[in-house]
């Protein structure tokens, strides 16, 4: 699945809250980790991952087409 907000909606706090009720859910469902893949050269979204408690986990060369790398990133959400 793909999540994105508008760029005229950007960093006002959108992106991080649906991450935040996606992570609820989640737990809520028994899911104790999360895993995301985002483009290397979106640096708005990395930060706000890693903010949200994201880890780069593996570098993803090509991943997104010739040349368009990405990381895979991942966070422990629930200890059970």
């Amino acid at each position: 699945h793909t999540i994105n907000v508008h760029p005229e909606y950007q960093g006002k706090g959108i992106g991080k809250a649906l991450m935040k009720e996606m992570e609820m859910r989640m737990r809520d469902a028994g899911v104790r980790i999360m895993e995301l893949e985002v483009r290397v050269d979106n640096k708005k979204a990395v930060k706000m991952y890693e903010s949200l408690g994201y880890s780069t986990v593996f570098f993803l060369p090509s991943y997104y087409g010739p040349g368009k790398n990405g990381y895979l990133m991942r966070k422990r959400i629930s200890e059970e």
